[in-house]
């Protein structure tokens, strides 16, 4: 019997509404190994032992002494708010930025209730009346090639904007056309008071290009980056939810 011996953990799974979320990462633990004996035959003698074959390892494994499997994010670009759980769960972040480009913060309100992400501002939003939607793919650039990150059905109503996961979209991005090209840019406060640029273009395919600094991505969801950028197009070149076809990311 050897003690102490590292072996692998497999066939544990994640369940629940959220299990999608997460992968399991590589699990081990320590294990006492005893080595397996043939069976005696007839005919084997002390004086002529038969040759023993090598023995087979067999691990017995204290179920309790595992540890609890690590829970990692899955896909890519995703970072949680400071006060936000993952998806399915509710959270909630206070904040301001120039949604308007006069140079004047705005307050703001970021939530997560199940799948659905949402920001509300503290202002009025003149003529933003009835409700504007749009379903569009959204891409993030990685090298030279943009890498499709999901799908959202996008609302606004007056002065407040949600996001929703769609399936019903083509995960397609098509060639990105300067023509009719328009530029817009919201500062936007972070934590430790400093702000950073979040930088809009949308040419006439409805292309939507978003500029994102990283200490805003290690800041706030993408979702929610998603939504600044709707509100920023919307408010500052005023252009409706519903002329946006496509979202392309890129780090800044």
């Amino acid at each position: 019997t050897e003690s102490g011996k590292i072996v692998t953990v497999s066939g544990l799974q994640l369940t629940g509404l959220d299990a999608a979320n997460y992968v399991l990462g590589l699990q081990t633990t320590l294990a006492d190994i005893t080595g397996s004996l043939p069976a005696s035959t007839p005919g084997n003698s002390p004086q002529n032992p038969p040759r023993m074959p090598a023995p087979q390892p067999s691990a017995t494994l204290d179920v309790a002494s595992v540890s609890p499997p690590s829970l990692l994010p899955s896909g890519t670009g995703s970072t949680f708010m400071p006060s936000e759980a993952p998806s399915g769960s509710a959270g909630s972040l206070a904040g301001s930025a120039d949604i308007y480009g006069t140079g004047q913060l705005t307050s703001f309100q970021l939530n997560t209730r199940g799948d659905t992400y949402s920001l509300t501002w503290n202002a009025s939003t003149a003529g933003d009346k009835g409700v504007f939607q749009t379903e569009s793919p959204v891409f993030r650039q990685q090298g030279e090639a943009f890498v499709a990150i999901g799908a959202f059905h996008i609302a606004q109503q007056g002065n407040r904007w949600s996001a929703t996961p769609s399936n019903g979209v083509r995960h397609d991005l098509p060639a990105i056309s300067q023509t009719g090209m328009r530029h817009a840019a919201t500062s936007i406060a972070l934590p430790d008071g400093s702000t950073r640029q979040l930088r809009v273009a949308i040419n006439a395919d409805g292309i939507l290009q978003v500029g994102v600094p990283a200490e805003i991505w290690q800041t706030y969801d993408e979702r929610h980056i998603l939504l600044f950028a709707m509100a920023t197009a919307r408010q500052q070149l005023k252009i409706n939810a519903s002329a946006i076809m496509a979202v392309a990311f890129h780090e800044t």
